[in-house]
């Protein structure tokens, strides 16, 4: 039989713009803002929807820092072996044009 973990309590500040918009936004669902930012934390953590899609942006930003660093090899070659360039100046190119 798992334990539950026991509660925590959990502070931090905040100040200009976000802390109006809390506190707008707290009195006009009649909620203290102690209260409304805890709902907004609680509700941040369990949106499984945010979540999945955070995980695939993950995913995403891999893949194409995968495919990208694939161009610059095959561009290379096709720029070395095809083409007849000069090494240095595809090094070059690939740095400037891909940062690679």
């Amino acid at each position: 039989m798992t334990r539950k973990k026991p509660s925590e309590s959990l502070s931090f500040r905040l100040s200009g713009p976000l802390l109006d918009r809390l506190q707008q936004e707290a009195t006009a669902l009649e909620l203290s803002p102690d209260l409304h930012a805890k709902a907004i934390v609680v509700s941040t953590l369990q949106d499984e929807h945010r979540l999945q899609i955070l995980e695939e942006l993950r995913a995403a930003r891999e893949d194409v820092r995968r495919l990208r660093a694939d161009l610059v090899i095959v561009l290379e070659m096709i720029l070395l072996n095809v083409a007849r360039v000069d090494k240095d100046q595809v090094k070059a190119f690939v740095r400037d044009r891909l940062g690679g």
